[in-house]
């Protein structure tokens, strides 16, 4: 008997490939422009401004100060081209002119041998370098200038000081009266007579405070002292 041969239907359904796991996540959002921003970003920045108001200050300031510098020496007198300074404060800066000493809040002038003349010359000589005879206010200034005299030899230095009309009235030129508790009269002076002007004697003993000596004013021996206020430099801005 003849075998008998059985056909079978055999189906093969497509299998689909596995999902791609990348493929099925969700589709990230892009950084924006400040999340990509380094963090020492800002800090770099920062320090660059500092250096650029730093700079711009630099450049507003530095010429200002130069502007002060030649306002300031357009104020002082003719000829000064030197100057003798002083730091009083952080801001404040007291100068005197080449040759005059400073002392305080004063400018001095010591005349040499060779300029001596009458005490009323002497005064204008002082005018004529806007300043005025000296006024000796307090002991200190006394204690000045007799130690920047000290090395001289005998001779009288003109100040600012002399008898009015209404005799044993003193007077100094810038018209304030003598206060009796700060002179320095000379033992015996001041004197009678008609010796209305008053000079500083000088005789080599500085630890002789006491050397002022009336005198006649028409006499042209005399040395000069002269005393102006000291010219003020504002350092600050």
């Amino acid at each position: 008997m003849a075998s008998e041969i059985t056909y079978a239907e055999v189906k093969f359904n497509k299998t689909p490939p596995p999902a791609n796991p990348k493929a099925s996540s969700k589709k990230e959002t892009p950084l924006s422009l400040f999340q990509r921003i380094p963090f020492w970003f800002p800090w770099v920045m920062s320090g660059i401004l500092m250096l650029l108001s730093i700079a711009l200050l630099i450049c507003i300031f530095v010429p200002l100060r130069g502007w002060q510098t030649k306002t300031f020496l357009k104020s002082l007198p003719q000829n000064s081209t030197n100057l003798h300074c002083l730091l009083e404060t952080e801001q404040k800066l007291s100068c005197c002119k080449e040759g005059w000493k400073l002392f305080q809040s004063s400018c001095y002038y010591f005349s040499t041998a060779t300029q001596k003349s009458t005490w009323n010359n002497n005064e204008l000589k002082c005018m004529e370098m806007k300043s005025n005879l000296v006024v000796i206010n307090v002991e200190a200034e006394q204690d000045f200038l007799i130690n920047q005299t000290k090395n001289l030899r005998e001779t009288n230095f003109c100040i600012g000081l002399t008898e009015q009309e209404k005799k044993g009235e003193w007077r100094w030129v810038d018209r304030t009266t003598i206060n009796s508790t700060r002179t320095f009269w000379r033992e015996r002076e001041p004197s009678e007579g008609d010796e209305h002007c008053v000079v500083m004697h000088i005789e080599g003993r500085p630890e002789n405070k006491n050397n002022w000596n009336n005198v006649r004013c028409s006499h042209d021996s005399h040395q000069y002292i002269c005393e102006s206020k000291t010219f003020v430099f504002d350092c600050g801005f």
